[in-house]
């Protein structure tokens, strides 16, 4: 009963570039430190998900930048 069914992920490198669309490339949406535990919202199929600060802010990490997939 304790358990949520929001799935969560940390940030695992020093600061995560949270992008604004799933590529390298994109703007940034803004940045985590490590540590940092964001709200899952969408798994991607090409190497990125999207996620959502507690704060509000959304956007998409590289999963390479994360831990608890």
């Amino acid at each position: 009963k304790n358990l949520s069914e929001t799935r969560t992920v940390v940030v695992t490198v020093p600061r995560a570039d949270i992008r604004q669309s799933p590529d390298k490339n994109a703007p940034l949406a803004f940045q985590a430190e490590r540590d940092v535990a964001l709200e899952l919202v969408e798994q991607t199929h090409n190497g990125w998900v999207k996620v959502r600060h507690r704060a509000g802010q959304s956007g998409f990490v590289a999963v390479n930048q994360v831990w608890g997939l």
